[in-house]
């Protein structure tokens, strides 16, 4: 695997084009995960042209590369098509959200990089937000995997969340970088996230999110431990958080040291033992009193009324919810597979297949198709090509 820093020095004389980067307004919900929890975070945020960043991670050792491996967040993909063309209305032709998953897979061709998109499994929560949750898949789930393996990128799917999963694959060091927006991505331990451009004013830029930024940056002072705490606090896609206890009451009070040790003994305990349930009285003490008396200052005043609320809610802190953040399903949990990530390489497109798919799927006929691959998909194969040993090794199947 690629050991990629994520330490970013933007120029911002350099401006490389990527066509068709995905816009993710208004078809991109920039509070998924932890509401506020992004907005928390963007002073951490640094931001830098997406073909340069991977170019300069894949390259920067010099000699024979291994290009980065990101994962992608499928169902935010498919979410966001699928919102843009509800919202625009823009239903010309058939298939109009798989069309656009076309683009944006032909958009990253021009990327040095492999992908492997994770998508939700059967085992996923029933109820997120107290809202039920269609644990069936997306419709668009099969025809959007049939056509990344055509590109030749790679799909998996998780037994449960796929951010969760991303967030394993990430700790695990399998992944470089995970691109979403969902922000529990940081509480399951992601060390680096590329959030995806929201206008189309931010052309290619994308944002980048680092463990080592939130932590350092004065105003976020976030660990994973931090992260945690503002889930259960201020509330997020497993519990609506304590009553009274906004973001910013959340994030001042999670930069002290109640997240980091809370992570720590609950990553010692998969399930509720009696050392862990311990330590959960002794922490729930100090929460009450960091909350009324303010002590180490991090709060700026006292909020007894929350110290009040917790006191009287026995079911604080949510053991289900920590464990569902600490110890969520993934393929790492017991009578799931790992993943076989090795087989996680280049591979260039197949032209024939998604020439077909072009013509059953949207219509297009044989100029048409000619047209759009000469335009979208040529100048990235080449690129790809290029990152195969000796520059020669990766001919586009479907081309003889």
């Amino acid at each position: 695997m690629t050991q990629v820093d994520f330490k970013v020095e933007f120029d911002a004389n350099v401006s490389i084009k990527v066509k068709g980067l995905p816009d993710s307004s208004p078809t991109c919900n920039y509070d998924m995960g932890v509401p506020g929890l992004w907005k928390c975070l963007i002073d951490a945020a640094e931001v830098q042209d997406f073909l340069q960043l991977t170019v300069q991670q894949g390259f920067k050792n010099g000699g024979p590369c291994e290009p980065i491996l990101m994962g992608v967040d499928a169902s935010i993909w498919m979410y966001q098509v699928d919102r843009a063309i509800t919202y625009t209305n823009a239903r010309a032709g058939p298939n109009p959200q798989l069309r656009a998953l076309f683009y944006r897979l032909a958009a990253l061709l021009e990327l040095p990089i492999r992908v492997v998109f994770v998508f939700d499994g059967p085992a996923r929560p029933i109820i997120k937000r107290n809202t039920r949750v269609n644990t069936n898949g997306h419709w668009l789930t099969a025809q959007f995997q049939a056509l990344i393996r055509d590109f030749g990128y790679h799909s998996h799917t998780a037994p449960a969340e796929a951010d969760a999963e991303l967030g394993r694959l990430a700790s695990e060091q399998i992944i470089d970088i995970v691109e979403t927006t969902d922000s529990d991505v940081f509480v399951f331990g992601a060390p680096a996230v590329v959030y995806t451009p929201r206008k189309k004013t931010d052309g290619n830029n994308v944002t980048i999110y680092t463990a080592e930024n939130l932590f350092i940056t004065p105003s976020v002072g976030l660990t994973r431990g931090g992260t945690l705490v503002i889930a259960l606090f201020s509330g997020g896609d497993h519990h609506k958080g304590i009553p009274g206890c906004g973001i910013a009451t959340a994030h001042a009070i999670a930069r002290g040291t109640l997240g980091d040790r809370l992570l720590y003994e609950a990553q010692r305990s998969p399930v509720l033992t009696p050392r862990f349930l311990e330590f959960l009285i002794v922490w729930v003490k100090e929460v009450i009193q960091e909350f009324a008396d303010d002590p180490h200052g991090l709060l700026g005043r006292k909020h007894k009324a929350i110290a009040a609320t917790i006191e009287a809610t026995p079911a604080f802190p949510y053991v289900d919810v920590i464990f569902a953040y600490v110890h969520p399903i993934t393929s790492w949990t017991s009578n799931y597979t790992v993943p076989d990530y090795a087989s996680w390489g280049l591979a260039c497109p197949n032209l024939t297949s998604i020439a077909r798919s072009c013509q059953l799927q949207f219509g297009w006929g044989a100029a048409t198709i000619a047209a759009k691959f000469s335009k979208l998909l040529y100048s990235g194969i080449a690129i790809q090509s290029l990152l195969k040993p000796y520059n020669l090794a990766c001919t586009p199947r479907g081309t003889h």
